[in-house]
């Protein structure tokens, strides 16, 4: 495998096309390799021309799916924003729009199980008679 890399093997092999070309009267019998390498060479470079393409279209996209997706975040908060102002940070249907509501404290929760149906030590005793 040659230490080369592409674009100075791509050098070497047209300087090599364009000195034969210059001299192929002089060595008729190697017309047809030097056909081949020079049509191999357009190939390269036409390939590395669409690549090049595909780079910059592709390095486009992606920054066009960036912005998109930081705007899309912004809405999205805002939206959620809007939904926590309007049924409560601690509302459980915020649930329904994939939202979590906001923990309540237990001493929150003991004292709301308390105000809607009584403790269970109430619940346990029974009326007094009188």
């Amino acid at each position: 495998m040659s230490t080369l890399n592409v674009a100075e093997r791509l050098r070497t092999w047209e300087q090599l096309s364009a000195q034969l070309g210059l001299r192929l009267t002089e060595v008729p019998h190697l017309e047809r390799q030097h056909e081949e390498l020079t049509t191999r060479t357009a190939r390269i470079k036409t390939l590395q021309d669409n690549r090049q393409r595909h780079k910059s279209a592709m390095a486009q996209d992606q920054a066009e799916l960036d912005l998109e997706i930081f705007h899309a975040g912004e809405a999205y908060a805002a939206l959620a924003e809007a939904l926590r102002s309007s049924y409560g940070r601690r509302n459980k249907e915020l649930l329904t729009f994939g939202l979590r509501p906001r923990r309540t404290s237990i001493k929150a929760r003991e004292a709301n199980i308390d105000a809607t149906s009584g403790s269970p030590a109430d619940a346990a005793t029974p009326p007094a008679a009188t």
